[in-house]
């Protein structure tokens, strides 16, 4: 009889979906850390990252069909995005101010471009230039941002 383990994922409750475990820290360190991240999940980041990979695991729940391949089986890039506990957060407020919710975040070199729109018609468009930049000072602005109509 196999042992049943928790999904990761603060507030998941899913008992039924397959569980992934977390990427090898030892090989996968980047990836390792935007699972961290991105689960909402406190104690996890303050235990041993071989810890975690050997111990916890994110049920298949919160993971697109782009992330899979074969049989259950995770692409190695494959991060968490769905059912996570910030995006339950977020939809349920827009739910209750009745505000729709647009945003998009675009990372090219190091460059960082955000588009939020939390009002119809209100557009906040927030863009961080890289330390070093690596475009030529001819290079246009409609390269460097990612506007959502």
């Amino acid at each position: 009889m196999s042992r049943y383990r928790k999904c990761a994922v603060r507030g998941c409750q899913d008992s039924v979906s397959v569980r992934h475990r977390f990427p090898n820290p030892t090989k996968f360190m980047y990836v390792f850390v935007q699972w961290v991240d991105c689960i909402g999940n406190e104690a996890v980041r303050d235990i041993d990252p071989i810890t975690v990979y050997n111990r916890y695991r994110v049920c298949h729940a919160h993971f697109t069909v782009e992330d899979n391949y074969g049989n259950n089986r995770l692409r190695k890039d494959a991060v968490p995005s769905l059912n996570l506990p910030d995006q339950q957060i977020s939809n349920a407020t827009d739910e209750i101010l009745g505000k729709p919710s647009t945003s998009a975040s675009y990372q090219q070199l190091g460059e960082v471009c955000s588009v939020t729109t939390s009002q119809p018609g209100n557009l906040d468009v927030t863009t961080v230039e890289p330390i070093e930049d690596h475009y030529s000072e001819t290079s246009s602005l409609k390269n460097r941002i990612w506007i959502i109509a």
